[in-house]
């Protein structure tokens, strides 16, 4: 019946029973029959199965007067919302710097907050876009934040920029390490770095949550398939064992660090079994070298003394001048390397295998593998980081490594 299927789908039963009556009476049988078709529909999803998780766009400043200007004093900055074309938003909020303050933070633009709960292992992605003219012979520049808001300080994303007189994107993802409540997440931009004239524009960020539960005992299989080549090998070695850092896809993957120089995108990938990767690109040498870096989520399970992790990572890079330090760490109670790989990314796309048996006890998120990209200028694609908890009985020196 009509009623019952907008019912599934929304509506109250006697809001399903009036439509159903206003349809019939003045429209007669064969648009009631249309109507039924339509409703059917709608509810295709709910008779196909279960759906999977899929992205919510949870900060959409489509107009610029849903950002907000703070600042210490009157006469530190100003600003309006300006009329944009060309571009695929409306208008900017333009905010005129009119001297370089101390702390740089004296002149802020925030995003609205995220008004959803964001758990341990969502994905945020999003995007701005910004432009500046220069003050005098100032240069314009700015420090951006994806941060906490609600409960102090917290840096989950690098949004700084030195800006241009054109229009530029910055696009940004992260995987999340921890819950985090509503009300809590949004976009922070101190622009008392300089005397400036500063736009920005089109903020949007989608929350994709994830498809299960990431606590426990770790992922089972990953997607896209193991492998491409040796499909059956790797199944044989792994057999049952959880895989306790599943960063298998682009998506799964973190970057691009702390410094400005470091920009990240997500590219398209040909004759390979994975479709996207994460991309890196790095002006040039920056200090520290982790400040340009690609991450894999943290590990999702606990890992006891004697436990064999084994795994790998899909790689490649612009050209054979590369220079990645590769690190499987602990951040559990201080720094701890547990795996170094130190290496130069051939620049076709390379699969990279490595075992190491831990000492000690670690909580789950205690472990991650992150590739330091700021030795070189230098751009970096990473499409897998996979890697499986084999137990405390495996042979690690039957398990392929790469030199």
């Amino acid at each position: 019946e009509p009623g019952e299927l907008l019912e599934t789908v929304g509506l109250g039963a006697q809001e399903a029973g009036e439509l159903r009556c206003a349809v019939a009476d003045r429209l007669g049988s064969v648009v009631e029959l249309a109507f039924q078709y339509i409703a059917a529909l709608l509810l295709m999803p709910f008779l196909l199965g279960p759906r999977t998780a899929s992205a919510d766009i949870v900060i959409d400043v489509s107009d610029a007067n849903d950002l907000k200007l703070v600042r210490n004093a009157d006469e530190l900055a100003s600003s309006r919302v300006v009329a944009v074309q060309g571009q695929p938003f409306d208008n900017a909020i333009r905010v005129h710097v009119f001297e370089a303050t101390d702390p740089p933070w004296a002149v802020q633009v925030f995003s609205p907050n995220i008004d959803v709960a964001v758990k341990r292992g969502d994905v945020l992605e999003g995007e701005f876009h910004y432009r500046a003219e220069a003050v005098g012979d100032s240069t314009p520049k700015f420090a951006g934040f994806l941060r906490t808001e609600a409960n102090g300080f917290e840096q989950l994303a690098w949004l700084g920029a030195d800006p241009t007189e054109d229009w530029n994107k910055i696009m940004f993802r992260i995987v999340a390490e921890r819950d985090f409540e509503p009300g809590e997440i949004a976009v922070n931009f101190h622009l008392g770095v300089a005397a400036q004239i500063v736009e920005l524009g089109g903020l949007t960020i989608d929350h994709q949550p994830i498809a299960g539960d990431a606590e426990g005992s770790g992922t089972d299989k990953p997607e896209p398939p193991i492998s491409d080549k040796a499909d059956e090998e790797l199944e044989a070695l792994v057999g049952d064992a959880p895989m306790v850092i599943a960063g298998n896809g682009a998506e799964a993957l973190n970057g691009p660090g702390a410094s400005p120089d470091a920009s990240l995108s997500i590219v398209d990938v040909e004759g390979q079994a994975f479709t996207k990767a994460l991309r890196v690109a790095v002006a040039g040498p920056i200090d520290p070298i982790w400040d340009a870096q690609i991450a894999s989520p943290n590990s999702t399970a606990a890992i006891n003394a004697g436990d064999v992790l084994f795994g790998y990572f899909d790689i490649r890079a612009d050209s054979e001048n590369g220079k990645v330090v590769g690190w499987l760490q602990a951040n559990d109670d201080g720094w701890e390397g547990l795996h170094n790989m130190d290496f130069a990314p051939d620049t076709e796309w390379t699969r990279h295998y490595f075992a190491v048996t831990v000492k000690r006890d670690y909580p789950a998120d205690a472990i991650n593998l992150t590739f330091q990209l700021g030795t070189v200028a230098q751009t970096v694609d990473v499409a897998n980081i996979v890697i499986w908890n084999l137990g405390p009985d495996a042979d690690i020196d039957a398990l392929p490594k790469t030199k």
